[in-house]
């Protein structure tokens, strides 16, 4: 389903900036490394007429350049695809964080630069959001209270950045571009309240921020809704659903909604592990998220599942191509096996999972925990 997403998004944001020549438009060609699909280059088209007006002025031009430099940042301990598409749109001093090292649970890549334009300087802020593995363990840290923790933490490492380059390079008169997709989406989304917010630390006003978010998971504990952020989402990617409603995230720009709602492909209950199905988004989360929303609060999952899930991210996604595919036959075949060559543990999963906290099921969870740890120190 990300697959489909990312070439959707792709498609329809390259179709409007079909749209754009003028005089001032350049155009050229970018490359990316996508998640899910073999194209690893598209054309961009760019102006600095989309900073010529007020950032609370919805711009379809600069959303699609906006996503063209998100996927630019998709490289993992690279910085070319992003450098050279600065370069091609002459935003200078490059300051790159987090993308030349190893990723780990608490990086967050990032490719920062300027440019002058009408005695204003554009400060332009990339994310990197996909293709940065072990970070995807952050991705679950919730903490009990507040904005999620992981994203809220790492949106104030991007601000402390954006101060910094400030700083640097002495500039004073500022827009501020920034994009970011997936986690990188919440990570802005929450940088961009914190501006909001303290516009007299990033020398700005409301007027000069431009903030663009794709497929961006709630994360604000705060509704409220930002004129000059704009938030992206397919209407079949559950991705941005990554914590459950009733734990009431919020994310704060105005919604643009693109595309289709479409199906989910699942499993047909959870005893019988070959037969497929596909339901609707709406069925699925009522059936799946809202089930389990509904028994385990964002305290319990901060108490008992926080640390345990984003170490085992960090771990697997640490992995190489060859080591992740060992991990995924171990997860498809050998842990089914695992679960159900005892007939006790099979009807204790098919019949009873709903009440899974209430059986005395030490043994399964032993057998499951200690074989994955095993699984995951070996490859």
């Amino acid at each position: 389903m990300k697959k489909k997403v990312v070439l959707s998004l792709v498609v329809i944001l390259i179709l409007l900036t079909n749209n754009v020549f003028a005089a001032s438009v350049r155009t050229g060609s970018f490359s990316y490394m996508p998640a899910f699909a073999d194209r690893t280059e598209e054309r961009y088209y760019y102006s600095d007429d989309y900073f010529r007006k007020s950032g609370k002025k919805y711009n379809e031009h600069l959303l699609a350049m906006s996503y063209n430099l998100s996927l630019a940042t998709f490289e993992v301990q690279n910085g070319t695809y992003i450098t050279s598409l600065f370069d091609d749109i002459e935003f200078q001093d490059l300051s790159i964080k987090d993308i030349y090292e190893k990723p780990t649970l608490d990086t967050i890549g990032t490719a920062i630069a300027h440019k002058n334009i009408d005695g204003y300087d554009v400060i332009a802020v990339a994310i990197r959001g996909e293709k940065y593995d072990a970070e995807w363990g952050n991705n679950f840290i919730v903490g009990k209270e507040g904005d999620a923790k992981g994203f809220y933490e790492t949106s104030l490492k991007v601000n402390e950045r954006i101060k910094e380059y400030i700083e640097t390079y002495n500039l004073n008169k500022i827009k501020i571009w920034m994009t970011g997709y997936s986690r990188a989406g919440a990570v802005a989304d929450l940088s961009g309240v914190y501006i909001n917010n303290n516009l007299d630390e990033f020398k700005t006003t409301e007027d000069d921020l431009y903030i663009y978010t794709f497929e961006t998971p709630a994360a604000s504990i705060d509704s409220t809704i930002y004129d000059n952020i704009y938030v992206v989402k397919s209407k079949n990617d559950i991705i941005p659903l990554v914590y459950p409603k009733n734990w009431g995230f919020y994310t704060n720009g105005k919604l643009i909604e693109i595309g289709e709602a479409n199906t989910i492909t699942t499993y047909q209950g959870l005893g019988n592990f070959e037969e497929y199905t596909e339901i609707g988004q709406d069925e699925f989360l009522d059936e799946f998220i809202n089930w389990f929303s509904g028994r385990i609060t964002r305290e319990q999952y901060a108490d008992n599942l926080e640390e345990p899930i984003s170490k085992i991210f960090e771990l697997v996604f640490d992995k190489s191509p060859e080591e992740r595919e060992q991990l995924l036959k171990f997860i498809t075949e050998d842990l089914k096996s695992l679960l159900l060559e005892n007939e006790d543990n099979k009807n204790f999963l098919v019949g009873k999972v709903g009440d899974v906290c209430g059986h005395n099921s030490d043994y399964l969870y032993k057998a499951i925990s200690d074989k994955i740890i095993e699984v995951i120190k070996g490859a």
